[in-house]
């Protein structure tokens, strides 16, 4: 694995918090998941996909789009204030491109 030694060092960091991936699978908390320690590290992550999970977990407000910034700004700021005891928050939300379609999306990094 190309990461183990940089994944051993944030597991053995003071790094703590979430991982939220919407899209295309749950890529960043896996690579974390593979390393023993990643307890140390990972409060919970999740995957939610669908709109109706995201707008339910009150991350995706209606009218907006999966893959967009409301769903980065809702999705971190209703964590941030759930889970205090974190300090950093990973939301990522992508899709990849296929066809005529680009790989498109975005990801955020609160600490």
């Amino acid at each position: 694995m190309e990461n183990k030694y940089k994944i051993q060092e944030i597991h053995k960091s003071e790094l703590f918090g979430i991982i939220v991936e919407a899209g295309c699978g749950g890529v960043i908390a896996n690579e974390l998941y593979q390393i023993d320690g990643s307890s140390n590290t990972i409060l919970f992550s999740e995957q939610p996909y669908s709109k109706e999970i995201q707008r339910e977990k009150g991350y995706l407000p209606e009218g907006s789009k999966s893959i967009s910034t409301d769903f980065i700004y809702n999705t971190t700021k209703k964590l941030e204030e759930k889970y205090p005891q974190t300090n950093f928050i990973i939301t990522a939300t992508f899709q990849l491109g296929g066809g005529d379609k680009l790989a498109h999306g975005w990801i955020s990094y609160k600490r």
